[in-house]
């Protein structure tokens, strides 16, 4: 109340409880936290200081790691994950993570307001073919919005939708007055700008002009604006992904309730709705498994989404951190994070002998 919006989250007036405290915060550069000396956690810290950079290319990401000057990655391109993982480099720590990357379609855009049309979409995908060329070998494909992994974690089975064929994908756009693709508007993928993101949406983008004859054109944004542009249900279809907050179906599935701020694709469902709060008063077993997997039903053939992939972690963690706990999750708390700091520097030394870099 004092401060107002954001002025609250500035360092010089954001309250901090946890092992850390916001010390600064530069635009375009980093956010510098330090050890909270007024938690009750302090003891448990090692690392008195960490700086978390602002970094738009996962290329620029790699090279930091390469020069030791960075200790942790969270980002590297598509190409270089695959030679980390051919050449079995133990500083790539890969997981299942229970994740999915997905896209979102603007069902309040004809055509993509025909359901026969976004079944089409997804039905004409090859998604093995797409997710190997982006990421290697490794990284499995999804028909299900709740990814596979959440069946080991909780007993829920995902619920599919069906699957891809090129020949019922042209039959559904024909049913929906697009035989061919003839008279489909020219439609636009957008995303944020990221190596990945664009080759997976070439991909997509040549596949459904051979497969179904539309023509889809390519947006690459700046990642406020593309967050912004998807609020305001300004775009066609767009790219995403979604990491599970807690362990349990509802993470995901609650996401697509009517005018949910996490929904952003206008798909609206009184019956899944209703599923979804039957849901919420059901004790965990299989009666609430039961009523999740008749929500996920009709979210996967309705496909406001369309699933693609289901996530792997790619961590890039240098010889010199020394503990690093990992879960499916993809979480990593920083106060139990370890770095042996004279075999950083020794690195970071013989790197600048080399030539290397800082």
């Amino acid at each position: 109340e004092k401060h107002g919006s954001p002025g609250w989250t500035k360092a010089d007036s954001i309250v901090c409880s946890g092992p850390y405290r916001l010390h600064s915060r530069r635009l375009r550069d980093r956010v510098r936290l330090v050890r909270n000396e007024t938690s009750y956690r302090t003891d448990e810290v090692s690392l008195e200081v960490v700086d978390a950079l602002a970094i738009d290319s996962g290329a620029t990401a790699l090279a930091l790691f390469e020069t030791a000057a960075v200790d942790w990655a969270t980002s590297l391109p598509p190409f270089a994950a695959k030679l980390f993982i051919e050449r079995d480099d133990p500083t790539l720590r890969l997981r299942s993570e229970l994740s999915i990357g997905f896209y979102r379609l603007n069902t309040t855009r004809p055509p993509l307001d025909d359901r026969r049309v976004r079944q089409a979409l997804s039905r004409g995908l090859d998604r093995a073919t797409i997710v190997k060329a982006v990421y290697g070998p490794g990284q499995p494909t999804s028909l299900s919005f709740v990814p596979e992994g959440m069946e080991a974690a909780t007993g829920y089975a995902p619920v599919q939708t069906a699957a891809e064929d090129a020949a019922e994908a042209v039959r559904l756009l024909a049913e929906a007055g697009y035989p061919g693709g003839k008279g489909f508007p020219k439609i636009t993928i957008t995303f944020n700008a990221d190596e990945g993101h664009q080759m997976m949406a070439e991909l997509i983008q040549a596949q459904w002009k051979s497969r179904l004859g539309i023509d889809v054109e390519l947006a690459s944004m700046e990642w406020g604006a593309f967050l912004d542009a998807q609020s305001r249900l300004d775009y066609w279809v767009a790219r995403a992904g979604w990491t599970a907050d807690y362990v349990d179906p509802n993470t995901f599935l609650d996401m697509f309730l009517t005018d949910g701020a996490n929904n952003q694709t206008g798909f609206s469902s009184p019956a899944y709705d209703r599923l979804i709060a039957e849901a919420s008063r059901t004790p965990a077993g299989e009666a609430r498994d039961a009523v999740f997997a008749e929500a996920e039903t009709i979210l996967m053939d309705e496909l406001p989404v369309l699933p693609l992939f289901m996530r792997v972690s790619k961590n890039l963690v240098a010889p010199w951190v020394t503990a690093f706990p990992e879960n499916p999750l993809d979480i990593h708390p920083l106060e139990a994070i370890r770095v042996d700091a004279t075999a950083r520097d020794r690195a970071r030394q013989a790197r600048r002998l080399r030539g290397g870099g800082p």
